[in-house]
């Protein structure tokens, strides 16, 4: 597999896990909704008991899928986390070209 078809696969499981909770909040704010509709209010106190966890689980998704799938931040928590050093990456060559370049060519009128 190619790098950009692996960053693309990436990209679709940290987006399919933030979609999921948002159908699980559907899903509740549905039953909610029904259970309000037929003046059910037992129904209703009994799942307002998943209040928390439903919200809580929307708003913690974004921030550990993108721990999980996001393989840069991942490399530099884990090198944080075990108190190792990151080798730094040469510049590339289009910015060593440009650094060294930079003699522009005047004309005088």
């Amino acid at each position: 597999m190619t790098s950009s078809f692996q960053r693309e696969i990436r990209l679709a499981f940290q987006v399919s896990l933030f979609v999921a909770a948002l159908v699980v909040l559907m899903i509740y704010l549905f039953l909610l909704n029904f259970f309000a509709s037929l003046d059910d209010k037992v129904s209703i106190v009994l799942t307002r008991k998943y209040y928390p966890i439903v919200y809580g689980t929307l708003s913690f998704i974004g921030p550990f899928s993108i721990l999980l799938f996001n393989k840069d931040l991942t490399k530099r928590m884990r090198l944080m986390l075990f108190n190792q050093r990151m080798v730094m990456s040469e510049p590339s060559s289009i910015v060593s070209s440009m650094k060294s370049n930079n003699r522009f060519a005047t004309t005088r009128i």
